[in-house]
């Protein structure tokens, strides 16, 4: 059925073409043709300059401090609390922050480097959906500022997880943001094989692209595979209750009790120390434990 003519077509591609191109059927369309179609008295409302401003000072700080769902709330407490007019969401505030904050921070960082000698930091991760991402951090003199700055650059996705394939993604990432990897003076990373190895690393591949770059390994890596050592020098009995303590403690609020009254007749007047939870470099943990047992 043509909606025009109000006449049934076969349904045959040959028969609908045929149809489009008869007089009777232009006659008819001409009417909904969308170039004649007129202003039919909607207005548009345009938001004022200092509304824009308030929104991009919102969003600015739900980006530093905060998630953006509870923007929802806070515009509407500004709102009421300041008589303003402000009519900012969640999916007004993500657009905001995306394209117009994060672009135009990125291209001021961009030009405060400038030709100014810089370092990278880079380290790689994995995010929740397996995807093997590369972080990179850029440290730099700021002129504006007349200080030493350390910010971060970019989150990047790899081409792999060899040598050769992350020195290539971040070879290929400075060259699209328009900074020259000869001006690069160092580069920091972790102490893997992968990073810093003699003959097959990142390190060597970025090095024969700049000639001048200098390796910092992780201060932090270098000293837990000394602790890491340490360790296995004390007891094994320190070990092991120091490893477990926190399992043992963190699920059950009676053995926490019982953990706080034996603390305090031994220590009276004092307040339980939290037993935390070792972190990745837990050797560095339990060996810093283990001092403390044997000194006490």
């Amino acid at each position: 059925m043509c909606r025009y003519c109000k006449t049934e077509i076969r349904a045959h591609h040959a028969d609908l073409l045929q149809h489009a191109t008869t007089d009777k059927h232009k006659r008819n369309a001409k009417p909904f043709s969308s170039a004649r179609l007129t202003d039919i008295g909607f207005t548009v409302s345009k938001t004022s300059a200092k509304n824009q401003k308030a929104d991009l000072q919102l969003a600015t700080y739900i980006a530093c401090h905060t998630a953006v769902s509870s923007v929802d709330h806070l515009g509407e407490l500004v709102n009421s609390a300041f008589g303003k007019d402000l009519s900012i969401h969640r999916t007004k505030c993500t657009a905001l922050i995306n394209n117009v904050i994060a672009p135009c921070m990125f291209n001021d960082l961009l030009k405060d480097i400038g030709e100014t000698p810089y370092s990278l930091v880079i380290d790689e991760s994995t995010d929740d959906a397996s995807v093997k991402q590369l972080c990179v951090v850029v440290r730099y003199f700021s002129v504006s500022l007349s200080k030493i700055v350390s910010t971060f650059l970019g989150l990047v996705d790899m081409q792999g997880e060899t040598a050769e394939a992350i020195a290539t993604t971040l070879t290929q990432f400075l060259d699209s943001v328009g900074l020259d990897f000869k001006k690069c003076v160092g580069i920091g990373t972790d102490g893997c094989s992968v990073m810093v190895g003699r003959k097959n690393s990142v390190y060597t591949h970025l090095l024969k692209k700049n000639e001048k770059l200098q390796l910092f390994k992780c201060v932090c890596h270098s000293i837990q595979l000394c602790a890491r050592k340490a360790v296995e020098t004390l007891p094994r009995n320190l070990e092991f209750l120091i490893s477990h303590s926190h399992n043992w403690l963190s699920h059950s609020a009676l053995r926490r009790r019982e953990y706080a009254k034996i603390y305090q007749l031994i220590n009276p007047g004092e307040t339980p120390l939290m037993l935390v939870q070792l972190s990745g470099t837990r050797w560095l943990s339990i060996y810093d434990c283990c001092v403390r047992v044997l000194k006490q």
